[in-house]
């Protein structure tokens, strides 16, 4: 497997990770947790950390080789990135009430 194949599965991988862990963390049960600050559910760190190795296990058993595994190192930051992006405020917060002087 050659760097350029290895760097792109990393880029997938990571992308799918992150999105794996928004999806995660819409089910009401997960929600549920991450508002008691469980880990790893309210963590970014350990979700990305456990998907990414998760998804990486699958991807290579499923294509019978194990050079894939390699992959994961390189997508865990790429999921930390989007998960970053992600979390963002998409808005500014409204603005207060004007008072009467």
């Amino acid at each position: 497997m050659s760097p350029f194949d290895l760097l792109a599965w990393s880029l997938a991988l990571g992308a799918t990770a992150s999105g794996v862990v928004e999806a995660l963390r819409a089910l009401p049960l997960v929600q549920r947790a991450m508002l008691r600050r469980q880990k790893p559910w309210a963590c970014d760190i350990c979700m990305g950390f456990w998907t990414t190795g998760a998804l990486s296990a699958l991807l290579a058993c499923h294509a019978h080789d194990a050079q894939l595994l390699l992959a994961a190192g390189p997508a865990y930051p790429v999921v930390l990135l989007f998960l970053a992006k992600l979390d963002e405020p998409r808005h500014d917060p409204p603005m207060p009430p004007l008072k009467d002087a």
